[in-house]
Parts: structure tokens; sequence; C-alpha cells
């Protein structure tokens, strides 16, 4: 059970160097699209950080039925701290620069799949 919290880790220090990289990118043509890219960074980090601290460190108990139960109450505070991070920074983020903001989730998002799927591939071949 470490090696998949071992990968997870990896690729949230990945995304946050990923965002770091992108906020500084944006943040030297236009600070104010920047804020807009660096909400963007946390409405996809903090969700993902929350699943994988909360669903997968925990060792095997007896039965697959306990892993369920913590992947499910991981995924769904997934959802509902994404739907909150929206919800927040449509609230209170002025001036928010919408195509900066779902550019960067989207980005973020296309990196975390595009990663999991090489895992899966190295994964198979062994």
């Amino acid at each position: 059970m470490k090696a998949p919290i071992k990968l997870y880790m990896q690729t949230l220090a990945a995304e946050a160097a990923v965002c770091v990289a992108i906020v500084i990118a944006i943040w030297w043509f236009d600070p104010a699209r920047a804020v807009s890219a660096a909400a963007g960074c946390l409405v996809f980090i903090l969700p993902s950080a929350y699943f994988t601290l909360s669903a997968l460190p925990r060792p095997f108990r007896s039965g697959s039925s306990w892993f369920l139960v913590s992947f499910f109450k991981g995924q769904i505070g997934k959802l509902v701290l994404t739907a909150v991070g929206f919800a927040l920074v449509f609230r209170f983020v002025s001036p928010l620069h919408v195509p900066s903001f779902f550019v960067v989730y989207s980005v973020l998002l296309l990196i975390h799949v595009l990663v999991v799927a090489g895992w899966q591939n190295a994964i198979d071949r062994k």
C-alpha cells in the first residue's frame, strides 16, 4: 500500500510545481490574471490532496468493504471541496479572469490523467 501513496504524493508535488511555473509565467505578463490562475491551481490541488490523504494511506484491514468505504468518503470529500472551491472563487476573487482560471484547472486535470494513465501502462507491462 505504500507504493501508491508515494506515487500520488509525487503526482501532487509535480502538479504543485507545474502550478508555480504557470502562475509565475502568467504573472510575468499580467499579474491580475495570475491571481485567477493561482485560484485554479488551488481549486484543483487542495481537493486532490484531501483525497490522497484521506482515502489512500490507511493499511488494509480485513475485507474490501473497508477500502471501498474509505475510498468513497475520500471521493465525496474531494467533490464537495471542489464545488466549494469553485463557489468561493466565483464569489470572492475579483477581478476573476475566467479563461485563465479554467485553462489552468484543465491543464492540471489533463496532467493528472496522463500521469495516472502512464503509471497504469507501466504497471501493466510488469
